[in-house]
């Protein structure tokens, strides 16, 4: 089972979110439920619930090559945009991935370089 943590919120350029009578929870929750319902081994947890945004732990099958493209539409029709939530340890991880980055490519030291002058 593959675990993804994301955040739920009204979509400020779209006609549908717009045209909501409904709270922006309210649509991220019909568009999880839908999501769930699409697929086999689908789940979710609200980890926060506020009037404007959900956060949830979403779980599903690593099988299943839908996830994404039946979230993007579900989110399209409701009016909300989804954004991935990272944990401390995947923000850590990625800054050690940038810092090695820079170091083995010796950007850093250019770019101290440049701020001296």
């Amino acid at each position: 089972m593959q675990n993804t943590k994301i955040k739920f919120s009204r979509n400020q350029k779209s006609i549908q979110g717009f045209q909501s009578i409904q709270t922006p929870s309210t649509d991220a929750l019909n568009v999880l439920s839908n999501w769930a319902d699409k697929g086999r081994d689908r789940s979710f947890n609200i980890l926060v619930d506020s009037e404007n945004e959900i956060v949830a732990l979403l779980k599903y099958h690593n099988s299943d090559v839908d996830v994404g493209k039946d979230i993007d539409i579900l989110c399209n029709n409701y009016g909300v945009v989804r954004d991935n939530v990272l944990d401390n340890a995947e923000k850590n991880d990625f800054q050690d991935v940038f810092i090695n980055y820079f170091l083995s490519t010796n950007a850093l030291s250019s770019l101290f370089c440049l701020w001296q002058q």
